[in-house]
This record gives C-alpha cells, sequence and structure tokens, in this order.
C-alpha cells in the first residue's frame, strides 16, 4: 500500500527559500547552499523547493515544469550526487534537459560534511536514501515504471542498491537506470548478498539500464571502463538488461554531463521507455523504411504493399510521449509541415500492432 505524506508549507530563511525542514535537516541545507551559492541561487530561482527526508536528518530537492499541475504524469529524473556532493549541482546539471523535456526532478541530499550528525559516516544508509525517494515520488502519487534514476560517482555505485530495494518495496517506480561512472563493487555488503544469492539468482530480472564511462577516468577498474564493464556483466547475469554502455574516448570521471550527447542519449532511450515503446526494436520491420532522415516535413514510407491499406498507419509522439501526428498509410508519404521542428519518434502500426519504430528529425 502507498504511503501517504504531507507537504509542508514554503518559508523563507535568511534570503534562503527553503521548505519547512528539521533543524538538522535546514542546517545542512544551508551548509551545502553555502558551499556554492551560484548553483544555491539558481535551484532558487528556478523554482525548486526542498523537503525533509523521512528520518530528518537530511532533505532533498523537488521541482516541476513551471504550470504543471499534474507531476505525476511527467517524466521524472531520479537523482544521487557523488562523493562530496549535493543536490544544487545534480539540479544545475539536470535542469536544462529537464526543461526540454518537460521533465519533473528530484535529487537526494544524502552526503554530510558533518560526521558526527551520521554516527561516524558522511553518507546516508541505502535504505534512507530509497526511503527519501519513495516519500518524494509517492507524495504525488507517481506510478510504477516511469522514472529515470541516475547516481553519478558514488551515487553510481549505490545505484544498483537503490534499484534493488525498488524492486522489494514493490513500487518499481524506475523505468530504466543510469549508472555513471560507479561500478558494483563485489565486496559492498549488499552486493555480496546478491552474489551469495540472498535475493534469488536474478534479483534484477526485468530491470533496465545505461552505463556510463570515461576512458580518461584515472579510476580505471573502479568506475572507470573496466569497472564499469564488470559491472555490466555482473547486471546481465543478475537478469538486467544494459541497453546503452557509453564508453567515452575523450571522458574523465565527470565526463557525462560535459558532453550533450550523452545526455541526450540516454534522455531519448528513457523517453522511449517513459512512453511504452521498448518493446519494438530499433531495427525490427527492416522492410519497412522511414526516410529521410533528418528531412523539411515531406517523408517519405517504404512498406511491403500488403500493409499499406487502411490498417497499417505511422503515429509521432513529441519528447514526453505525446501523440502530435497520426494517419494511416494508404499512401507513401506524409507530410509533417504541420508540426514544430525538433526531434521526434515513431511508430509504424500493422493491425493495430507495432511493426517497426526509430527516432525522426524535422528540420
Amino acid at each position: 500500500m502507498r504511503k501517504v505524506f504531507l507537504i509542508t508549507s514554503l518559508v523563507f530563511c535568511g534570503g534562503i527559500s527553503a521548505q519547512t525542514l528539521s533543524p538538522v535537516a535546514q542546517t545542512l541545507y544551508t551548509a551545502m547552499f553555502n558551499t556554492d551559492t551560484f548553483r544555491g541561487n539558481y535551484a532558487l530561482t528556478n523554482g525548486a523547493t526542498f523537503h525533509s527526508s523521512p528520518d530528518s536528518s537530511s532533505f532533498y530537492l523537488q521541482w516541476f515544469p513551471g504550470g504543471s499541475t499534474q507531476p505525476d504524469t511527467l517524466p521524472m529524473i531520479v537523482t544521487c550526487h557523488g562523493s562530496n556532493g549535493k543536490v544544487f549541482d545534480e539540479f544545475f546539471l539536470w535542469h536544462p534537459y529537464a526543461v526540454a523535456n518537460n521533465c519533473g526532478i528530484v535529487a537526494v541530499q544524502w552526503y554530510n560534511p558533518d560526521s558526527a550528525v551520521w554516527i561516524s559516516d558522511h553518507y546516508l544508509k541505502d535504505t534512507i536514501i530509497y526511503n527519501t525517494i519513495e516519500l518524494a515520488l509517492g507524495s504525488i502519487a507517481y506510478p510504477s515504471g516511469k522514472a529515470l534514476f541516475h547516481g553519478f560517482s558514488r551515487g553510481s555505485a549505490r545505484s544498483y542498491a537503490i534499484n534493488l530495494y525498488d524492486i522489494l518495496s514493490g513500487n518499481n517506480y524506475f523505468c530504466t537506470t543510469i549508472s555513471n561512472a560507479g561500478s558494483a563493487e563485489p565486496m559492498y555488503p549488499l552486493y555480496n548478498a546478491i552474489n551469495m544469492g540472498v535475493y534469488g539468482p536474478t534479483p534484477f530480472l526485468g530491470k533496465r539500464w545505461a552505463l556510463y564511462c570515461g576512458e580518461l577516468d584515472s579510476a580505471f577498474t573502479l568506475s572507470g571502463c573496466l569497472g564499469m564493464t564488470n559491472t555490466q556483466n555482473w547486471l546481465t547475469a543478475k537478469g538486467a538488461t544494459v541497453d546503452i554502455f557509453i564508453q567515452d574516448p575523450g571522458g574523465t570521471h565527470g565526463g557525462f554531463h560535459l558532453n550533450s550527447a550523452n545526455v541526450d542519449s540516454i534522455m531519448d532511450d528513457y523517453l522511449q521507455c517513459f512512453s511504452g515503446w521498448v518493446g519494438v526494436e530499433e531495427n525490427s520491420g527492416s522492410e519497412i523504411s522511414v526516410y529521410p532522415n533528418p528531412n523539411n516535413g515531406t517523408v517519405f514510407i517504404k512498406t511491403p504493399a500488403n500493409i499499406l491499406n487502411e490498417n497499417c498507419w505511422i503515429e509521432i509522439y513529441d519528447g514526453i510521449g505525446r501523440s502530435v501526428y497520426k494517419r494511416p498509410l494508404k499512401e507513401p508519404i506524409v507530410y509533417l509541415h504541420e508540426i514544430r521542428n525538433g526531434n521526434y519518434s515513431y511508430v509504424v502500426f500493422s493491425n493495430g500492432i507495432p511493426v517497426k519504430k526509430g527516432k525522426l528529425i524535422v528540420q
């Protein structure tokens, strides 16, 4: 059963806008804000709000696109920072992509520079991280199978644990996960338990993943490409599907967001998952051609003669899965001049069955 949570009212504290936080969370919030006031103010200026974690020891950031009245229907980026990190970094890096794709953002503050607060450990336990995510998504009644989870560095190393708790909770919030430069170390207690079969032979069965490593990452066996290759093999052996593995030849440890092509490829994959079109392979329907791509609004579609009729149609979707064009394929040409220039996805149906999908760029 989903938990019901109460969201407190917005207050202002010394020029720093935050949700009413517990005293410990407020202290942490202020400390993190003061480490980088530029990114802190960027979050505030763009409408981010802040809420205490379930145990009141930390906080999370939440943001929805302007004017959104139903955040439970939006794509949602859920993100965990790396070592010594803060939610303001995650918001700053993800916000432009969230705006472009009409996505919400949830970022968990799970590092505290004051180790005395968290019993000689600077980082929240996996269970508290997940409970904080559960609180954030549960408060908007977010559905299963629709969110993107991202973890960077140490957050990536914890991303496999967060996914396990997502499964064990029954929420199954995550449609796909991007583990960014942080491997699943076998000696981590939870992962050792997974390897010992405590959670069954394939605990990640049905989970989808994307991985990133920079070939210039100095920690080659830990967060670099050898470590992430080992993690790919481990995830696959435990039942997961790794859809994308970016091995950036010019990338350093933090290189994922430095190259927009990296992020765009992950967002394209995630939004396909969010829209529910992951069951049709990109190269399926090889006898069907949709061209040219990019195009100027005039698109030709080559199909076998036996399916070019009123029972065959094409549907085109924007970046968040909304249908913007649909028509029967009674002739091998469609005109898209009434839709805006941009990146789209398409699905060709035959007798109600999707037989071909792909990406389409209208210029």
